[in-house]
């Protein structure tokens, strides 16, 4: 039987595996090329944004070292640290003081995490953040006296120096097993430490809080403290620090059986496991099918023929019982299969995982496969074996086995996946009919059966008639008053003659099928009340199957099947095509996978046809709707409705597969690109510049929209994804409709790019941070008393140069000489040249001037001496 099979390419699925291990994308993390020499942020997570006040645009490209959050109070040693680590690619866990980009201090936990690929070379490095400032404050007992801990005085160098580094991590055996004192006593000398570190006003306010405290809270607080001891050690699971909670997580990344590798990842599979599509589940299938009819059309006859007697050991009943018996053990086989079969997942993904496909089977078709899966031919022989009176309670299995009727629901959902072909529908109702007609003449022959027992109907009942017709009379001196069941074969015990088991058959299925296509021939009529009841129900029942099936099959399979008809004839199409101009198989295939993809998202359906004939207004609301995701980003957030309904309705979507390029270097760039699903990597002379994942935006920006804008990067999908782009051209014409809000889309989008891949976007970027050099962190500096010391002995010794050269040379050369030996000028143009990194050459002309400025200026300050 046909199978959807899935999305079956390899993906590459680290930028999810690592967000998983975060329980979230917005943890405070980036991930640093290894192989490049400065080791730039390939990626950012939303987290790390928050945590530093730093754009992602801002971080991007820059070292994974994250130089920009040093500051004046980074150890040294901790730097050295950092650099360490990166240059040896180790992994490093440490706490260091950060800076914010509002230079705000905080005490940072960072893990460093080298990340190899399938041939074990390190390409990336895992750099987590996490900001413990507050819980080293709750730890060591330093609050604010507000109560809030962000407005602490305590300053987060002082408890990384007082605080030793093991005070973050979950206390040893050794340290529990040293008792309440031992832990009071550690608890005093750490509170002492921080008080060391304080400002006297802090010292003073501890000892008048001190004071204050009676005996009595002293001896009830070391009482509690006792008795949190002893309770520690029953929550121990539920009391560890959630500070380390993530480092735990990251932490199990060194280890080799969960370290995630940046490469394109193998499908696991479990063994045993079935694919859905695989040949061996294919015939299962259609042995299942068979099964199934089997039991359709047997259950039913079995128990309108059943008179309340075991079937005998012999013949046909012999052969009928090992099929019977057969037919359960397929079924409970089936079962355990299923539970081993794979399966397509909502998002088109096969899954292989044995726990996600036993709670799928169990939601679905479990319960309605075990209650069919019932084996009752297997309790009646052993109940046979053990107990003699079963015989009487023949009738009652028989119709418990109508119960595996359920299985017809289970075979009409697979049977739908034919029901694109209209030959096939056909067959399909031609079918049901015919199965119909065969449930009816079951129930014609009970209702035949049941009137034999009773005298007032005896001589009248159709099978009556029948026996009179063919002359094969029923005796009815039995005192029982039932015919036997094999009467006609002379075995009975109480009756003699009747019509055969398949006369009495044929005969019924003959008469249901001429009261559904019609009124009857009237050679087998109902004659007692119950029969004409039934035979009434089946005359309207085939008044309304003979309208449906046989006078509207052309119009129900154009209604019905009208999209599914279009489906097959694109994809009849496409192989076609295929076969005509000999493509390869890797190109049909990313081309069938292409039109799948597309027709899971659009269903056929060409949303501009669809919105042409609506109102402006609506088709507006339509498409805000319908791109609602791209539109939610902050750059859309000061846009006027008016103006977002233009943009979305020039918002396309495209579908890329694994390993595809969406963009090539060189190529001229003529979109914005956002990623709805699945991750892509930026490729720039083949390194990895960046890796995107859901919610980013790429592209280029729109600061000259005139120039020819080109792609100095590729663009290529890691996994299955869904991007939404922008074409550049119309929204340009479009924001010049709205010029304020144009003004503030070109720098809000310069700003929020995750990657701005037009070719000379990083050397402006580069020429944008010197110039405003304010973002930057402040470099620690030197001591600048020591410096004035020896820039006044350099002082004095120009001076004394200078005073015998104007002896020797006076003029104009003088003031040029007097420039130099001035101290005051020389320690102001080395305070600015050390707080630009890296300071930019000056051009000749601005030197000259500069010089020229400052001689005049230093001789009108001559001019009083």
């Amino acid at each position: 039987m046909p199978q959807r099979r899935g999305f079956l390419a390899p993906q590459n699925t680290f930028l999810d595996t690592i967000a998983t291990r975060f329980d979230g994308t917005h943890s405070n993390f980036v991930l640093g090329n290894a192989q490049a020499k400065e080791r730039p942020i390939v990626y950012c997570s939303d987290g790390f944004c928050e945590l530093t006040g730093f754009a992602r645009a801002q971080v991007m490209s820059r070292g994974c070292a994250c130089r920009f959050l040093w500051g004046e109070r980074t150890a040294d040693e901790e730097k050295a640290k950092i650099e360490d680590s990166l240059e040896e690619q180790k992994e490093l866990k440490t706490e260091v003081i950060f800076y914010t980009k509002t230079r705000s201090p905080f005490l940072c936990l960072l893990d460093i995490v080298p990340i190899k690929n399938e041939k074990g070379e390190v390409v990336l490095f895992l750099a987590s953040h996490k900001d413990i400032t507050k819980e080293k404050r709750s730890r060591c007992g330093v609050s604010s006296p507000s109560g809030d801990s962000s407005n602490s005085q305590a300053d987060p160098s002082d408890l990384a120096n007082n605080v030793s580094p093991s005070a973050g991590r979950p206390r040893s055996r050794i340290s529990e097993a040293s008792g309440p004192a031992d832990t009071a006593d550690n608890e005093s000398a750490s509170s002492g430490s921080v008080g060391s570190g304080s400002s006297p006003d802090e010292e003073e306010a501890n000892d008048e809080d001190a004071e204050e405290c009676s005996t009595a809270y002293k001896y009830q607080r070391r009482r509690s403290r006792a008795v949190l001891y002893h309770l520690s050690g029953q929550f121990e699971s539920k009391s560890k620090n959630k500070t380390f909670s993530q480092l735990n997580k990251i932490q199990n990344l060194s280890g080799k059986s969960t370290l995630p590798e940046y490469k394109v990842q193998e499908v696991k599979r479990s063994k045993g496991i079935l694919l859905h599509y695989g040949l061996l589940k294919i015939t299962w299938d259609w042995l299942i099918l068979l099964c199934t009819f089997y039991i359709a059309i047997m259950v039913p006859y079995n128990a309108a023929n059943s008179s309340g007697k075991l079937r005998k050991a012999n013949g046909a009943d012999d052969a009928g019982i090992a099929v019977d018996l057969l037919v359960e053990v397929v079924f409970i086989a089936d079962i355990c299969i299923n539970f081993r079969t794979t399966f397509v997942s909502k998002s088109g993904q096969v899954v292989y995982c044995q726990r996600m496909i036993a709670i799928n089977y169990i939601k679905t078709w479990f319960f309605l496969d075990l209650l069919a899966a019932v084996p009752f031919d297997i309790i009646i022989l052993i109940s046979n074996a053990v107990s003699s009176d079963l015989a009487s309670k023949m009738e009652t299995f028989n119709l418990m086995k109508l119960a595996r009727m359920l299985r017809l629901l289970k075979l009409y959902q697979k049977i739908d996946r034919y029901a694109q072909y209209s030959s096939l529908v056909l067959l399909l109702l031609i079918s049901m009919f015919a199965l119909s007609a065969h449930w009816f003449a079951c129930i014609w022959l009970v209702i035949g059966r049941k009137q034999l027992e009773v005298n007032q109907t005896r001589e009248i009942s159709w099978i009556s008639k029948l026996s009179s017709d063919i002359n094969a009379p029923f005796d009815f001196s039995c005192s029982s008053g039932a015919p036997d069941e094999d009467a006609s074969s002379g075995n009975g015990s109480c009756s003699v003659g009747g019509p055969a088991k398949a006369s009495r058959y044929i005969t019924a299925l003959y008469y249901t099928c001429s009261s559904l296509t019609s009124i009857g021939f009237g050679n087998v009529s109902a004659n007692t009340d119950h029969e004409k009841i039934f035979s009434i129900c089946v005359m309207l029942i085939g008044a309304l199957m003979h309208a449906a099936v046989f006078g509207n099959v052309t119009a129900l399979i154009q209604k019905m099947y009208a999209k599914r008809a279009a489906y097959t004839a694109k994809t009849q199409e496409l192989k076609d095509f295929t076969r005509t101009h000999h493509i390869p198989k890797h190109l049909k295939r990313r081309m069938q996978e292409f039109f799948q993809a597309m027709w899971s998202i659009n269903r056929g359906i060409n949303p501009s046809e669809i919105m042409k004939d609506f109102p402006e207004e609506l088709r507006g609301d339509i498409a805000l709707h319908l791109n609602r995701e791209i539109l939610s980003l902050p750059i859309f957030e000061t846009a006027s409705q008016g103006c977002l309904k233009a943009i979305a309705q020039q918002i396309q979507t495209v579908f890329c597969r694994p390993e595809e390029y969406l963009v090539h270097s060189g190529d001229v760039l003529k979109y914005i690109y956002f990623v709805v699903n699945g991750s892509m990597e930026i490729l720039k002379e083949n390194m990895v510049v960046a890796i995107l994942g859901k919610g980013d935006l790429f592209g280029t920006d729109i600061k000259n929209p005139e120039g020819l804008m080109r792609s100095m990067c590729d663009v290529r999908s890691l996994t299955y994804c869904d991007v939404q782009c922008i074409e550049l051209k119309g929204l340009i014409e479009l924001l010049l409709q709205y010029p304020e809000y144009h003004e503030k889309f070109k720098e809000d989008l310069l700003h929020d790019l995750t990657y701005n891949m037009r070719e000379g976007s990083d050397l402006e970027e580069e020429e944008y941070l010197n110039e405003h050099s304010t973002i930057m962190p402040a470099i620690t500096l030197p001591s600048i008393g020591e410096e004035k010391e020896g820039d006044e002995e350099d002082d004095d010794e120009d001076s004394e140069r200078s005073t015998d050269d104007e002896g020797e040379n006076p003029g104009g050369s003088s003031g040029r000489k007097k420039l130099d030996s001035d101290p005051s000028i020389g320690c102001q143009d080395n305070a600015v040249d050390k707080r630009r990194s890296p300071p930019p050459p000056p051009p000749p002309q601005q030197v000259l001037s500069q010089q020229l400025t400052e001689s005049s200026s230093s001789n009108n300050s001559e001019a009083p001496r």
